[in-house]
């Protein structure tokens, strides 16, 4: 009972820890999307000493969003919704982390932004990518995760963190296609005439 316990409280300690890391990780992330963190002291002291190792890796945005949230949110409280969410950007980076990205995570309502910084540069980056969002969108396994529905639009690849709001647009304007590609995994290099028509909206 006694090791039971102490399990379990070693698992609530992690979790917690897990929560404190995600919840300040959230809020600069969602600054630098937005273009309002663009001063590499700041960042510097925000990622601290790793700040530049990561800054010199390759990345790309992904805005993954929950296609049907009203669905899920129906059949769960406000907490389990919360629970469900925190849920899957742990599964999420564990993903991530397996095929050689760095996630850098902020969730806002139905969308996570992910900056999946590359940590394996001799190897191609997109086709990892690519299995990784495959994986992500086809849990099955998972009985918090198996009923949402998940739609990516992915950045072209991009250098130093300061830049990704750049990324992060483009990630928004790849999903922004869904509607009209039907295509739940869409790149902003991929979308050849909707890039376009969207450029003549920009217009």
């Amino acid at each position: 009972d006694s090791a039971a316990l102490s399990i379990a409280q070693e698992l609530l300690r992690t979790r917690y820890m897990e929560e404190r890391r995600l919840f300040s990780e959230n809020l600069w992330v969602e600054e630098l999307i937005n273009g309002r963190l663009q001063d590499e002291h700041r960042l510097k002291a925000l990622i601290g000493p790793d700040f530049g190792t990561m800054n010199e890796l390759s990345y790309r945005v992904c805005l993954i969003e929950i296609e049907n949230p009203q669905q899920v949110r129906w059949n769960s409280s406000e907490y389990e919704w919360e629970s469900i969410t925190f849920h899957l950007s742990i599964v999420l980076r564990s993903i991530f982390e397996q095929y050689l990205f760095h996630p850098l995570i902020t969730l806002k309502n139905n969308r996570l932004t992910v900056i999946a910084l590359d940590k394996q540069p001799r190897m191609p980056a997109k086709p990892r990518l690519e299995q990784a969002l495959h994986a992500l969108q086809h849990i099955r396994s998972d009985d918090k995760l198996k009923d949402l529905q998940l739609i990516v639009g992915v950045s072209k690849a991009g250098k130093q963190l300061k830049n990704a709001s750049t990324s992060y647009q483009e990630a928004v304007q790849a999903l922004s296609v869904y509607s009209c590609s039907g295509s739940s995994l869409l790149f902003y290099e991929e979308l050849g005439v909707y890039q376009l028509l969207l450029s003549l909206n920009d217009g």
